[in-house]
């Protein structure tokens, strides 16, 4: 799982990055993220964002897709690529960049990871959308009045970005030839856009488009590096682009309607309202995390009754703090010799209890401290 902030980092340790749009393409890319693990030696990272992981979706499940396709135009080392004893830095480095990168590019381009979605018999506007961005810039086109019919007719070209690390050049140059402009579409970091225009710099001025992303020639923002963003704001950024050869009533109107909102949104007072979270009615945590009679320390920990920490302490006790999973009552072990307080009272969720919580309470038990798990279940 690759938080869409950490992807410059797995690119500086050198791991291939997949980013799916759908719920669908989650479970696709993660067996075709499994099969270029394989093929490349290398670890692979799942992009994965809320729009994928906090969603409901009907999938298709098919015992023989997707298709994985090795490569026929790449030739490993004889040694292999995966990693072996003795293996010095000095061996690694160059196996990852050298080798294993280009492997994964190959495996990319074998299996589409990157491609057009939308195509133009003769294009001119390209938009390259990464992951999620791709269906933002779809939707985006649909609301301008842009069916795939009439993006073909108006030279308009949609490619997804399905691996965004690393961006094989030769697919990218594939896609740009041709068009007088490729409009990048991503949140946060620019990742696709710095490789983009990796990929195009030295192409001749008569084959290399004008490269436009988080900002136009003038500087001026088309889309915030801030937060995520929807197809909304991606309508405005491209109809800003392409309104010198499509300037419809329906792409007009659409645009005015969007900066209406904005300047209603802009102009309201901002309440000074704070919502403490809670548990759910009728959960048990409700009950399940008062502080029995006597009790002075509580832990905190991983899950629901995390919440805890914000409550009144006359109902929840003094937290000492949270722990991350499976280590609710071991900072105990280490605290103990140094308060006055002999006992802790540690809350332990029972799904982490069975998943690595246990463990917590052996290592408790073996160093013979004074500690009381309460494990909180649900109903």
């Amino acid at each position: 799982d690759v938080p869409a902030t950490c992807e410059p980092t797995f690119m500086d340790l050198m791991m291939p990055v997949l980013y799916p749009g759908t719920v669908q393409e989650l479970l696709e890319l993660g067996l075709l993220g499994i099969a270029m693990s394989r093929y490349t030696g290398s670890w692979v990272g799942i992009k994965a964002v809320s729009d994928t992981l906090d969603a409901v979706s009907t999938v298709a499940v098919k015992p023989y897709e997707p298709a994985i396709v090795l490569p026929n135009d790449f030739q490993f080392p004889a040694d292999g690529v995966h990693i072996r004893e003795p293996d010095p830095w000095t061996e690694q480095e160059p196996r990852q960049r050298r080798v294993k990168i280009p492997a994964a590019e190959a495996f990319g381009r074998a299996n589409r990871l990157n491609r057009v979605i939308i195509p133009s018999r003769r294009p001119r506007f390209g938009i390259m959308a990464s992951g999620k961005s791709a269906f933002d810039a779809k939707q985006a086109l649909r609301d301008l009045g842009i069916s795939d019919k009439r993006a073909d007719e108006l030279g308009i070209t949609l490619f997804q970005v399905s691996m965004p690390f690393p961006l094989d050049a030769e697919t990218v140059r594939d896609f740009a030839d041709g068009l007088e402009e490729v409009f990048i579409v991503e949140e946060k970091r620019r990742v696709v856009e710095t490789q983009v225009k990796d990929a195009l710099y030295a192409l001749p001025d008569s084959r290399r488009p004008r490269v436009i992303g988080r900002t136009d020639e003038q500087g001026n923002i088309l889309l915030s590096e801030i937060g995520e963003f929807g197809p909304e704001p991606v309508a405005k950024a491209i109809y800003s682009r392409i309104r010198d050869f499509y300037n419809d009533e329906t792409a007009r109107g659409y645009v005015a309607y969007l900066e209406s909102k904005e300047a209603e949104q802009t102009g309201l007072e901002v309440l000074d309202v704070k919502r403490t979270p809670y548990f759910c009615s009728g959960c048990p945590h409700n009950w399940g995390t008062k502080v029995p009679e006597g009790d002075v320390l509580i832990g905190g920990g991983v899950g629901c009754h995390t919440m805890a920490i914000t409550m009144p302490e006359e109902k929840v006790g003094n937290m000492v703090g949270v722990t991350q999973m499976g280590g609710e009552g071991a900072q105990w072990i280490g605290m103990s010799p140094f308060v006055e307080t002999g006992h802790l009272t540690q809350n332990l969720g029972d799904g982490t209890y069975f998943h690595s919580g246990q463990l917590a309470v052996q290592a408790a038990v073996d160093a013979g401290v004074d500690i009381t798990f309460k494990i909180l279940g649900r109903a």
